[in-house]
C-alpha cells in the first residue's frame, strides 16, 4: 500500500524580518519527509495576528536567538554565553536552567527555553553551553521531556545519595 503525505506545518521564518522578502514554511509528514513553501499573504497576516495577540510558539525562543546568534552560528561561548543566558533568564522567567560541570569540570551551564504560548506547549529548546568548547542546542518534544523524567528519578540515590 502506497503510504499518502499528510504534511502539517512544523517551522516557519521570515514574517517579522523586514529585510525578508518572502516567508518561509515547512511542513512535515509523520514518514519524516518535508517540503519547504513561501507562506501566502493570508497565512502571514494570520501568523502576524497570533503574534500581537500572544499565541507565536516561538516569541521566547525567537528572542533568545536575536542576542545569540548571527547568521545562524552562536556569537559567543562559554562563560560570555551563561552571562547572556543569565541576563536573558532574569528578563524571561520562563527560561530555566541549571549548572553542570562539562568535561574539564568547568562550571558550565544547561538552559532550557520553552516554545509555548498560552493555549498550547509545543517543545523546549535546550543550549548545553560548556566553558570549554562549542555549545550545543538540542529539542525536546514533550514526550522526549517525559521520557527523561524516568531516567533522573533512577539516578536519585542510585549512587548511595540522595538528589534533593
Amino acid at each position: 500500500m502506497k503510504h499518502i503525505h499528510k504534511y502539517i506545518v512544523c517551522s516557519y521564518s521570515g514574517f517579522l524580518n523586514p529585510s525578508v522578502k518572502r516567508t518561509k514554511i515547512t511542513e512535515r509528514c509523520r514518514c519524516g519527509s518535508e517540503i519547504n513553501r513561501n507562506a501566502t499573504i493570508i497565512e502571514v497576516a494570520e501568523m502576524k495576528k497570533e503574534n500581537r495577540e500572544g499565541n507565536d510558539l516561538f516569541v521566547l525562543f525567537d528572542k533568545v536567538c536575536d542576542k545569540i546568534y548571527h547568521k545562524g552560528k552562536f556569537k559567543y561561548t562559554g562563560y560570555e554565553l551563561i552571562c547572556i543566558f543569565d541576563k536573558l533568564q532574569k528578563k524571561y522567567p520562563k527560561i530555566l536552567s541549571c549548572h553542570i560541570d562539562d568535561e574539564n569540570y568547568m562550571n558550565s551551564a544547561i538552559f532550557f527555553v520553552p516554545c509555548m504560548n498560552k493555549k498550547e506547549y509545543f517543545t523546549t529548546t535546550v543550549f548545553i553551553v560548556p566553558q570549554s568548547g562549542e555549545p550545543l542546542r538540542i529539542v525536546m518534544s514533550p514526550s522526549d521531556v517525559e521520557g527523561m523524567i524516568p531516567i533522573l528519578k533512577k539516578l536519585d540515590g542510585k549512587f548511595g545519595k540522595k538528589l534533593r
